[in-house]
């Protein structure tokens, strides 16, 4: 009865244990790729022995941000629903593994959301897989900066850079509301606030929609500052936003502001402050020759 259930066990784990031991690796993990580029995703199988993945093949399939799954590859070929202008496949046998490379000609909206390698056993039962995110990068599309005043609800807006010959608010001092919003990016925006030369931080509320299948992430803050007389010069308020890639520069929309005091009061204020002066001064005298 023993020798009966040993051979048992190992038909059994011929039949089902050999296959669980095929891992996948995937080079790369993850990929952040531009419109237009071509892609190398390498799947690996340890084993080198191609007669392994004939009953028992390995896939390429892509999930859109949807859910919808396309079916790219299944063993050797692409699968017959599959782009063949835009995918290729080439597999080959290794030292210690077997490689299966999907190329993607030409990246696309579309490719955004993740790439999947599966080994499947003879009923494509899905034995193992392993993921790759696939970022299609976008940068900012557009930044927006209003301000508000607290008191008087004063509204200035601008969604361009600060240039040189950019307009002047004139403005009095006081608080102020100052918003940022910053749309179109892929991945979530990175945002900051500089008044004059002094970065201001503030925490970002991020929001996600699709604008087909491309995620379209759009980021907001709105922070309180207080503006006083600066000496009758200009004050700017800035907000930028981008993100983190070389290849894209952050996008910005400002304002000029000039928030000194008016002349008249700049005058008469120094002009009471010696009139009291002398008042007092008189009041003094008269008590002491009182």
């Amino acid at each position: 009865m023993t020798a009966v259930f040993s051979i048992l066990f190992l038909m059994t784990f011929l039949k089902f244990g050999l296959a669980a031991d095929i891992v996948l690796t995937v080079n790369p993990t993850q990929v952040e790729a531009m419109r237009h580029d071509a892609v190398v995703l390498d799947c690996q199988a340890n084993k080198n022995n191609s007669v392994e993945f004939i009953s028992k093949p390995v896939i390429w399939k892509h999930v859109a941000n949807d859910g919808t799954i396309h079916k790219i590859t299944i063993g050797f070929n692409l699968d017959e629903g599959a782009n063949k202008t835009k995918y290729e496949i080439d597999h080959r046998e290794a030292e210690t593994n077997y490689s299966f490379k999907l190329k993607i000609l030409r990246v696309g909206d579309e490719d955004d959301g993740k790439y999947i390698c599966e080994h499947k056993d003879a009923n494509l039962i899905t034995l193992s897989s392993v993921e790759v995110p696939f970022t299609v990068l976008n940068p900012v599309e557009k930044v927006r900066i209003e301000v508000v005043t607290v008191v008087t609800c004063d509204r200035m807006c601008s969604d361009s850079q600060i240039m040189a010959n950019s307009d002047i608010n004139t403005v009095k001092e006081g608080e102020f509301e100052v918003t940022c919003t910053a749309e179109g990016s892929n991945p979530s925006p990175q945002m900051t606030l500089k008044v004059n030369d002094d970065v201001q931080y503030s925490d970002t509320t991020i929001e996600k929609s699709f604008v087909g299948n491309r995620p379209y992430y759009k980021g907001n803050f709105t922070k309180r500052l207080s503006f006083s007389a600066y000496k009758c010069g200009i004050q700017t308020v800035e907000c930028s936003a981008g993100i983190p890639r070389k290849q894209f520069p952050d996008k910005s929309a400002g304002l000029k502001l000039k928030d000194c005091l008016d002349s008249a009061a700049v005058v008469v204020k120094p002009l009471g402050i010696l009139l009291c002066i002398l008042l007092a001064l008189f009041v003094r005298r008269i008590s002491s020759d009182l």
